[in-house]
């Protein structure tokens, strides 16, 4: 097998988002990916998981001809590890562990030499998958996978939406055995392509209700369907907007304990986010005052970027102008970030977030038709706090450029601008290292020093 190197690291990127002593900073790429020019319609979906049971975040990415698997070393550098999905495009897909083995299996629709299928693929807990053939699932294509336990038997069901290649649309429900055995069961659910599935517990009552939006024959559909506990469906009565080309998560914005809802997509000619906040019976109340811009062509997610304690909310769109970050208040009030947040070609399709580096924070990957981009959410932290090291000398301080960094084992250095940009990152293994930022502007910078696995920050004038 041809070996292709995808080594990540951060160097020479500009920062894209700072704020608050924080940032994210885009991680730069030795070799490029090798699916950059695909097309939106084609594919093109990510997802961190942890394939290989080393308790860090590998990544999985389909795009027009593969679906493709990196391996993470536990520090955020990834390795290509095969591509075993031989998908044409078209694809979903989604992890989980279906047969109770404590590792992450796939479900993946999409085209196989020009058929629509659906195929499930068993992981031997190494991240080396073969075919499942005990199910029969019906094929699909752009749709989407969600696995859910919608009879509280702990173990994952699956629903699966998208077009047969009759042309008709459709959202099935497949019921796990507990060994990764699926049946398929009725469901009132809309049939949708172009979709969105999402699932919680909106009515407090124990267990996972379902929302599915998406283009049901040609007309913008939002449904939400109540569990019954046994994973029986009942439409619910409560009016969401309806969009197709569309995402939806739920998360406790406004911390009372229940499940508010984000929803954007479009309706006809408008696209549109609705918020809704949710009274505790699974009864949605739309926010009349958000800052959210309107877009479709998306993928949102709710995560806690900034360590606050509450949700804040990442929306992703086809125009990379329209792409923000968006930071909670703690009440379910957000303001935008900062404008400009990311860089980079239109036709962002796709976005994870996941701790790549185990540093306790929120790192992200978002790809799409035109590049694929990973960052790493960085915190400039107050020199006070990281200063007092007496084994570390930084000489001369004051500098022309040229500076020495002695004292301890030092593993690694990052050079930090003022503005929290990464403009350098050395790799040592010694105990006196020379550093050369003569190509610099004059100004603060801070040295990030990485010692006996811990960390220490020191400030350098370049005059």
């Amino acid at each position: 097998m041809k070996k292709i190197y995808l080594i990540l690291k951060l160097s020479l990127i500009a920062n894209l988002i700072f704020g608050q002593n924080m940032a994210f900073v885009q991680v730069s790429r030795e070799q490029n990916y090798p699916y950059n020019t695909t097309g939106l319609n084609k594919g093109n979906y990510v997802s961190f998981v942890d394939i290989d049971n080393d308790n860090d975040q590998d990544i999985f990415i389909t795009n027009y001809e593969d679906g493709i698997l990196y391996i993470n070393d536990g520090n955020g550098n990834f390795t290509f590890f095969s591509n075993p999905f031989n998908f044409d495009s078209h694809s979903a897909f989604a992890f989980a562990d279906v047969d109770n083995d404590n590792d992450q299996d796939i479900i993946i629709t999409g085209i196989i030499n020009s058929e629509y299928v659906t195929k499930l693929f068993m992981n031997d807990g190494t991240g080396v998958f073969s075919e499942n053939f005990e199910t029969s699932f019906d094929g699909r294509i752009n749709g989407t996978v969600k696995f859910v336990d919608v009879d509280n038997d702990n173990d994952n069901d699956v629903i699966i939406s998208g077009i047969k290649e009759s042309g008709l649309r459709y959202s099935s429900l497949y019921i796990n055995d507990g060994t990764g055995f699926f049946g398929i069961r009725e469901t009132p659910f809309i049939g949708v392509y172009n979709s969105s599935i999402a699932c919680t517990d909106v009515d407090n009552d124990g267990d996972q209700d379902v929302l599915i939006t998406g283009d049901g024959d040609h007309q913008a559909k939002t449904e939400l369907y109540l569990n019954d506990g046994n994973g029986n469906f009942i439409e619910s009565s409560v009016y969401l907007y309806s969009v197709e080309k569309s995402s939806a998560d739920f998360a406790d914005i406004d911390n009372d304990g229940d499940q508010d809802l984000l929803i954007v997509g479009k309706y006809e000619t408008f696209s549109t986010p609705e918020l809704y906040i949710n009274n505790g019976l699974g009864e949605f109340s739309p926010v009349q005052e958000y800052p959210f811009l309107h877009t479709y062509c998306t993928d949102i997610a709710f995560k806690d970027i900034d360590n606050d304690g509450d949700q804040d909310v990442l929306i992703l769109s086809q125009n990379v102008n329209l792409t923000k970050l968006y930071t909670n208040d703690g009440n379910g009030n957000f303001t935008q970030f900062q404008t400009n947040c990311f860089d980079g070609d239109d036709g962002n399709n796709s976005l994870s977030f996941a701790d790549i580096d185990n540093d306790n924070d929120q790192d992200l990957i978002i790809v799409g038709g035109y590049a694929t981009k990973l960052y790493k959410w960085k915190s400039i932290i107050g020199i006070a706090e990281h200063s007092k090291n007496n084994r570390i000398i930084i000489f001369p301080n004051p500098t022309n450029g040229n500076i020495y960094v002695k004292g301890g084992n030092i593993n690694n250095i990052d050079i930090t601008n003022i503005k929290g940009q990464i403009i350098k990152h050395i790799n040592v293994n010694n105990d006196n290292i020379n550093i050369d930022l003569t190509n610099q502007s004059k100004g603060i910078y801070f040295i990030k020093i990485i010692l006996d696995k811990k960390s220490v920050i020191k400030k350098v004038v370049i005059e």
